[in-house]
């Protein structure tokens, strides 16, 4: 892996390669040798049952993904509001991908989940409507 000098803006990098022209002593230099500097991202994990949540939610930490979002699953369709305003009441950190359809294909409230914190939706089973699977916004 290559070295470099980062200057860090807060929470952009607005230099890379070498240290500015400035007092030094106004500067903070943060030794961050033999470590990785990885930029945010996210991973999708497939919704477990709400009563398993808390324990899956622990083996996804420990297995290194540090910001799951999680999609609808046969386990948890995520398909109303009170369901995405509970799980984000315990878990700010966490994106939730709600479902467009329920379990019995009817449109669900989307206004009121994003109300209430989806990360996004999931289109399954529309597909000829959007031509896409997924709709994404984090703000």
């Amino acid at each position: 892996l290559e070295t470099r000098n980062l200057l860090i803006k807060g929470s952009n990098i607005v230099g890379v390669g070498y240290i500015p022209d400035e007092d030094e002593d106004d500067i903070q230099i943060i030794d961050v040798s033999d470590s990785v500097l990885l930029s945010q991202s996210f991973d999708f994990v497939s919704m477990p049952s709400p009563k398993l949540f808390e324990s899956s939610l622990d083996t996804i930490y420990s297995s290194g993904i540090l910001d799951p979002w999680f999609i609808p699953s046969s386990d948890c369709a995520l398909d109303t509001p009170e369901l995405i305003a509970q799980l984000k009441s315990k878990h700010q950190e966490v994106g939730f991908v709600g479902s467009v359809l329920s379990p019995n294909k009817q449109l669900t409230e989307c206004s009121l989940m994003r109300e209430e914190g989806a990360s996004g939706f999931y289109f399954e089973d529309i597909n000829f409507l959007l031509n896409v699977n997924l709709l994404i916004y984090k703000t």
